[in-house]
């Protein structure tokens, strides 16, 4: 009985993944926000990062802004925990850009960051350790052309 209860525990999350969540839009607005920065939007890897217009039963409504539905739903290199974003994993992505404007804050539950080989270039933003740093498991930043250190809140 308890391994039962404890396998349902477990598998919870993964089950209502979907579900809407008070952060979705912001992580979503903030991950386009970061896409729009980088010197390659169109990159072919990151096309599912699009823009889709909201659900709605009027049809007059094209003036509504335009979002990401769910930022969990068929998005390159994204996986989510309880429709928050826990993983991103755009390891060898051709991503040609900076983190200057990388949502470290807007995604809170962010546990995986990987980032490596891809042609990212600045400094490490110090925010990548304020933010929760008790959360980020793994971060790779390797093989781009970043300057500075890893905050010491993550070592």
């Amino acid at each position: 009985m308890f391994h039962d209860l404890v396998v349902f525990v477990l598998f919870l999350p993964i089950c209502i993944q979907g579900a809407p969540s008070s952060w979705a839009k912001e992580e979503s607005d903030a991950l386009l926000k970061w896409k729009a920065s980088l010197l390659n939007q169109n990159n072919p890897l990151l096309a599912s990062w699009h823009l889709e217009p909201p659900a709605t039963n009027d049809s007059n409504s094209s003036h509504l802004p335009n979002r990401i539905s769910s930022p969990c739903i068929h998005l390159y290199g994204i996986s989510c925990i309880n429709a928050s974003i826990n993983r991103l994993n755009l390891s060898n992505s051709n991503i040609d850009g900076t983190l200057n404007v990388f949502p470290f804050s807007s995604l809170p539950n962010l546990e995986y960051l990987d980032l490596s080989v891809n042609h990212l270039s600045g400094n490490i933003p110090s925010e990548i350790g304020y933010y929760n740093p008790s959360k980020l498991m793994y971060l790779d930043l390797g093989t781009n052309h970043l300057e500075g250190y890893v905050p010491s809140s993550l070592i």
